[in-house]
Parts: structure tokens; C-alpha cells; sequence
């Protein structure tokens, strides 16, 4: 701590504190930094996780309710806005300053509030956002560059004169994005690639023990100044686009914006990238590598941090002793900005979900067209053989407008019939239909998923949180026989260890149990095959039904949770999408989110819930089951 400075508590704001991503890592070493000067950090997000554990590590107080938090804070370091207001109004007597890191993310959005007297840019075009979207004056907003610690990210030896190795650092490049052309080009000129980040399955903790042991890196922002610092090439690249080599020319320009999305406006192609490579220079990568160490060393930047801080301490007072002299403070310039801010909010929020429900509505639509095509041609394909020529041409015509029905068009179609529906349940189809319509989804994978036929809802990518809590709440539980209904192909099963005496896996789909005895015939797990709807299920102690209710119409889903409750099971884990505030429905065998707390359900609040996508409010909940 200089001796000028005393002690403050920071209270630090962020989206999410889980995976290493960019402001979570910046959030991480900010509050390290602040720590070792003598500073109080605190930590707050209402999605905590990995960074949250290395903080708690390292004795930083982490929370994700502002009401653990009795000790007021002096100044608020707001990062993404929905978590930022919260604090503001929790504190509203706190002064606060508010960083912007990104162009393109709704979560960065600069709200107004009373009590936020300065603003934060990372990078110029920052400030251009901060400016020309949201309306901050140019004089309340400071320039702060992103900074690496020099301490950790140590520089290398120096380049060979050809490049050797090469390294993709990033979370968004991945094998079925742009990472099989940055392959082809590196084997072109002799270069083995590796990769690491989250979209590759391979979140590197310690990327400073790594880094030095490549000659060029594929990155962008904070991941292109690590690479950098350490003394690597770099090439900025990243799903969105390619940037280009960075040299002692252009590297002002990069800095500038923070070797981010303004930057990448090349396509990736092979010979983009191949041209790139060919500007490899060793000695031009190390003049670039001096210039980053000489400029964005942490320790300067976290001196600016904290004058700003202080700046926005003493502005708070300033404006307070001129506007209430004599008195305490008039809330209603906070209340009423707070409302401006949450009109705000809602509506796009509304418009996003909407948007999300939609697309996800047009893939169900896709698939089950793909099926009625498949289906079309095998009849097709049935009548040439036969003797029924009159009927080609009028079989042909329906399977030719079926393959060409534009999704506009499916849209008005079902926007149709649901305008003639009554206002009750929809209609759906017999109970005894059910097995063939699943049995159709299972043998022509309508889910489209390549990793499981139970679709994409059961890959091992979506099922991260699923896998690493449900052993947990099943113990403190105390199930000791779980009912899978429906088990599906087991895809994310085999991959966990449960405490458990027995697991039942059901389903309607003859075809698939037959699959799951065959191939999971070394474990002690017993498979049958029942009607979640209508056939008596096996006595257990819980009942898991996920990722089922969801492709059932209402009243069938009315008919699964009573058939559950008759199994006299303890436990109902299903389930269920926070979000959403009304229950559509559908025919038996599409998709669409069920919020089970809202009617014709009404569930009570569950016991406990595992968050599965906190951007959707997809849960697995917990509910007690009463007597049938």
C-alpha cells in the first residue's frame, strides 16, 4: 500500500465468478492485487464456481448475497450491470465505479445510477460504447488498459528463426468452428498445434507455465497480452475473425483495442492464416513482447484503479455536501433512475427469451420436417415398386412441398392452429401412439445430436453440472433406489459415480432398453421397458425424470406426475425452466420449456435444485411427494 493510501472495501461485481474466462480472471487478479496493498476485497455474483474457489483460497470473501455482506462498503467496482445495480441498491449511500470490458455483450452495458461518479474503459472502442450507446459524458470516463502480472507471466527464451509450435488460446474456437483450417494451415508450413479453453474441453489453470513453450498463439484480449508478455508471436484470431500478426507497425493499433473484436475483420481461411504465419519474425515478436512488458505491467494499472476509486470518494461527497447540505439524502433520484433501468432490462430481456424460445421451437419444427421427409420418401420408394402408378405423381407433389415448407411458413402453420385450439389443453395424440412416436425420434436420431440419441439436452458438455452435484443431492437424500424414467440411452449415466443399491432405467422405446441391457450388461443396473404416462413404475426412492416432461403435451404431463406420484417414491427430481412465466402446449413428442411451479402444475418451491443453465432457468428440482 503507497503510505498515502488507506484501507478500503472494494466490493467487486462480475456476470459470473465460474469458469476462467476474461473479466472473471481480471476480477481474480484485481482482487489478489488489492489484497497484497492491505485493501479488503470482496467478491460478489450470483453465479459462483471455479474463480469464486480461488478467491475463497486465497481469503477473499466471496458471496452471492449482499445481506451476508454487514460491513458497508467504501467503493463499489461494478462489472456487468445486472450484478452491479444489485449492489448499488443494496448500498445506495456507496459510491461506485463502473468498468466497461466489451463491445458486443448485453451484460456490459453502462446503466446510470446516482451514485456512479466515474466510468472505466478498457479499450478505445469502450469508450466508444460508453459515449455514442449510453450516453456517458466524455469527462467522467477514465482509460485503464488491461495489465498482466509480469510476476507470473515470466518471459522465455528467445524465438526460433522458423516456428515449430503454435498454440489456439481461446474459449470459443473449437473442432467444429474454425480450429480444423488454423490445423490445416500450421501443417502446411510444418507447425504441430495444440489447444486449450473451455470450447476444447481444456480450461488451463496456470497458462503462464505453458505459454513459453510455444512460438506463435492464436488469441484475442487478454489471452493476445499474456502470449505476449511471455514472448511469443502472436496472430489475433478468434471465432469471430482474424486480425493478423502482430508486429512493432501495427502493435499501437492492436493495443488500442485491446487486440479485440475491431480488430478481426478477415475471414479464417487456409490462406489467410497461411499468410499470417509467412510474417513470422522472431525479432520484430520480441521487440512487441518488450513494449507490452514496458506498458502493461499490473502494478501501474492497479495505481490508476485505485485513484479512480479514490476520485469517485471524493466526487460522491462533493456532490452530496452541494445538493443536501443540511440534510440526508433524497432517494427518489435512485428509485426513479432504478425504474429507467429495469424498463430497460425487462424488455430485453422479454425480447431475448422470446427470441430463444423461438429458435429453439424452429429446431423441433426442423426435425420433425427431416422425419415426415424421410418418411415421405420410404413411402415414395414403396409405391414405385408397386403397380399404384397413378398415385406417384400426387405422392410426389406432397413429398416435394413438405421438403420445400420454409419455416416461415411452419411458423404460420402452427401459429394457426393454435389460434384454433380451444382455450383448454391441446389436443394430443392416444396414449397408445406414444411408443411409436418415440420409437421414430429414437431410430432416426430426430434430436440430431452425434454424441446421443436422447439428444443434444444428454451430452456430456450439457450435463457438467448435472454430473458434478446430483451424487450429492441424491446421498443427502438418502435414496438408495433410483427410478429413471425416462433413462434414454444413458449417455451422461455411465459417466458417474452414485452411491446406490439399485438404478432402474425405463422408457417406451423397446428398440433402445434392448440397447442399454446390451451395452451396459457389466454394470448392475436393470432396464425395462414401461409408458412414463400409464404403466405402474418400480417401487424407489426417488423418481428421475429429466429432460422428459418437456415432449409431452400438458395433460400428459398431468398424467406422468400422478402415475409418479402411485409409485409410492419419496422424491420427484424433474425438470423444470424458472424462466418462463406461462405453460405452452404442444402435441406429444415436440419440445418446449415447463415451468412445473406454474399452473396447471403448481408445483410448490422445490427443496433443492441443481442450476443446469442459469441463462435459460433450466433446473433439475427437488420436490417431496405426499400420498397418491
Amino acid at each position: 500500500m503507497r503510505r498515502d493510501e488507506a484501507a478500503m472495501r472494494v466490493l467487486i461485481t462480475n456476470n459470473t465468478l465460474d469458469n476462467r474466462a476474461g473479466s472473471e480472471v481480471y476480477v481474480r487478479d484485481l482482487a489478489l492485487a488489492l489484497l497484497r496493498r492491505g485493501h479488503n476485497p470482496v467478491a460478489y455474483s450470483t453465479r459462483l464456481g471455479m474463480v469464486a474457489n480461488e478467491l475463497r483460497e486465497a481469503t477473499i470473501p466471496v458471496i452471492n448475497d449482499l445481506r451476508l455482506l454487514t460491513a458497508i462498503p467504501d467503493i463499489i467496482h461494478g462489472q456487468h450491470h445486472l450484478d452491479a445495480m444489485t449492489a448499488m441498491l443494496h448500498f445506495p449511500d456507496t459510491p461506485a465505479v463502473y468498468f466497461c470490458h466489451g463491445w458486443l455483450p448485453w451484460e456490459e452495458m453502462a446503466p446510470h445510477f446516482p451514485t456512479i461518479q466515474r466510468y472505466v474503459a478498457v479499450d478505445d472502442l469502450c469508450r466508444e460504447r460508453l459515449q455514442c450507446l449510453h450516453g456517458i459524458s466524455g469527462e467522467r470516463i477514465r482509460m485503464i488498459r488491461n495489465f498482466v502480472d509480469l510476476r507470473r507471466f515470466a518471459l522465455r527464451g528467445d524465438l526460433p528463426a522458423t516456428p515449430r509450435r503454435a498454440l489456439v488460446f481461446s474459449n470459443y474456437i473449437n473442432e467444429d468452428g474454425c480450429l480444423g483450417i488454423l490445423r490445416q494451415a500450421c501443417a502446411g508450413r510444418g507447425i504441430e498445434l495444440d489447444a486449450i479453453g473451455l470450447s476444447v474441453g481444456h480450461s488451463e489453470a496456470r497458462p503462464e507455465q505453458i505459454l513459453g513453450q510455444y512460438d506463435i498463439v492464436f488469441a484475442k484480449a487478454r489471452c493476445a497480452l499474456e502470449a505476449l508478455a511471455c514472448g511469443t508471436a502472436l496472430i489475433a484470431c478468434d471465432a469471430a475473425g482474424l486480425g493478423g500478426m502482430v508486429t512493432p507497425g501495427n502493435y499501437e493499433r492492436f493495443r488500442a483495442l485491446n487486440f479485440g473484436i475491431r480488430t478481426l475483420r478477415d475471414p479464417i481461411t487456409v490462406e489467410t492464416i497461411t499468410r499470417e504465419i509467412d510474417l513470422y519474425d522472431a525479432a520484430g515478436a520480441r521487440g512487441v513482447t518488450q513494449r507490452v512488458r514496458a506498458e502493461a505491467a499490473m502494478e501501474p494499472a492497479i495505481d490508476q484503479i485505485i485513484d479512480v476509486y479514490r476520485e469517485a470518494v471524493d466526487a460522491q461527497l462533493a456532490a452530496r455536501a452541494t445538493k443536501y447540505p443540511e440534510k440526508e439524502t433524497d432517494y427518489r433520484t435512485h428509485f426513479l433512475t432504478a425504474s429507467d433501468y429495469l424498463r430497460g432490462v425487462a424488455d430485453f430481456t422479454k425480447g431475448r427469451y422470446r427470441a430463444e424460445q423461438e429458435r429453439d421451437q424452429a429446431r423441433v419444427e426442423a426435425a420433425a420436417q427431416r422425419l415426415r421427409t424421410k418418411q415421405a420418401e420410404s413411402e415414395l420408394t414403396r409405391i414405385r415398386n408397386s403397380r399404384l402408378w397413378p398415385v406417384v405423381t400426387s405422392l410426389y407433389r406432397l413429398k416435394d412441398a413438405v421438403w420445400r415448407r420454409s419455416a416461415a411458413m411452419l411458423k404460420i402453420r402452427q401459429d394457426n392452429r393454435h389460434d384454433g385450439d380451444n382455450q383448454g389443453i391441446h389436443g394430443s395424440p392416444a396414449v397408445n401412439d406414444h411408443p411409436r412416436i418415440f420409437e421414430q425420434i429414437y431410430q432416426h436420431n430426430s434430436w440430431q445430436s452425434a454424441e446421443s440419441r436422447s439428444g443434444p439436452g444428454s451430452t456430456l458438455e450439457r450435463t457438467k453440472a448435472l454430473r458434478q452435484e446430483l451424487p450429492a443431492v441424491l446421498s443427502r437424500l438418502g435414496v438408495r433406489t433410483l427410478v429413471d424414467a425416462p433413462c434414454g440411452d444413458c449417455n451422461w449415466r455411465q459417466h458417474i459415480e452414485m452411491d446406490l443399491d439399485a438404478y432402474i432405467g425405463v422408457d417406451i422405446v423397446p428398440a433402445l432398453i434392448e440397447d442399454n441391457r446390451r451395452r451396459y450388461q457389466d454394470f448392475n443396473w436393470k432396464f425395462e421397458v414401461m409408458d412414463l404416462i400409464k404403466d405402474p413404475l418400480p417401487t424407489g426412492d426417488a423418481v428421475l425424470c429429466r429432460d422428459a416432461l418437456i415432449h409431452l403435451s400438458l395433460a400428459d404431463i398431468g398424467r406422468a406426475l400422478s402415475n409418479i406420484r402411485r409409485s409410492g417414491a419419496k422424491y420427484l427430481l424433474a425438470t423444470s425452466h424458472e424462466a418462463i412465466s406461462v405453460n405452452t402446449d404442444i402435441t406429444t413428442g415436440g419440445w418446449r420449456s415447463v415451468n412445473l411451479m406454474l399452473a396447471p402444475f403448481n408445483l410448490s418451491a422445490p427443496l433443492e435444485r441443481i442450476v443446469e443453465n442459469a441463462q435459460t432457468g433450466k433446473i433439475l428440482g427437488v420436490w417431496a411427494l405426499g400420498k397418491p
